[in-house]
Formats: structure tokens, sequence, C-alpha cells
């Protein structure tokens, strides 16, 4: 996946092994690029293309950012869902959900 540029020895891997994925990285703390990469290969869900952290628990989705932006979020699944910080009311019917910064600048998000 990524090399040393001096030495062009390898930085960053990516392993299919039996039953798991292995990753190998020298490079300490890797970028949000290299580690959504790793994460993608890897089969994970990945809520928002935006490169800003989404929470995710048993309960809400949640999305706060500093800059306007208008934001695309895939959902896990489909159907109703309200801010619980403002109260406005969202329907997806195939999980995509674009919200923006016009309402606000943080959205937590619960499945109705």
């Amino acid at each position: 996946m990524g090399l040393y540029e001096n030495s062009g020895k390898t930085a960053l891997a990516f392993r299919r092994m039996e039953g798991y994925n292995s990753v190998f990285s020298g490079l300490g703390n890797i970028s949000a690029e290299a580690l959504r990469a790793v994460a993608e290969k890897a089969g994970v869900h990945l809520y928002s293309e935006a490169g800003i952290p989404v929470y995710v628990n048993n309960l809400i989705t949640g999305v706060y950012w500093h800059e306007p932006k208008e934001l695309t979020l895939k959902l896990r699944e489909p159907g109703d869902y309200v801010d619980i910080l403002s109260e406005k009311t969202y329907h997806t019917d195939d999980g995509t959900l674009v919200v923006s910064t016009e309402d606000s600048a943080a959205v937590c998000l619960r499945k109705v």
C-alpha cells in the first residue's frame, strides 16, 4: 500500500489472511487517508467521504464540523431519523442522507 520515499521499502502493507486481514505500518500514526484505505480494503462500513469523524453507537450517529459544509452520510439502513439536537426529521430510502451546516454545525441522528 505504501513505500518509504528514500529506501523504497515497505512502509504500509495489507494482507488478507485466512479468516482475517493483517495490516503492517512502520509509519507510527497513519494519516486519515491511509486509515480509510485500510478500512475500505477490510470491508468496513464508511459513513462519510468528507474526512470528518462520525461518532456511532447503538443509539445515535453523530457528526460535528467547523466550517460550512454540505455533508452526505451513508447510514447503515434506510428509514426515518430525527436529529436529537434540532428535532428536525429526515427520511432516506437508501441510507444516503444529506445534512447541511445551514441547519447546525452538529447533528445527532437517532433512528425512529
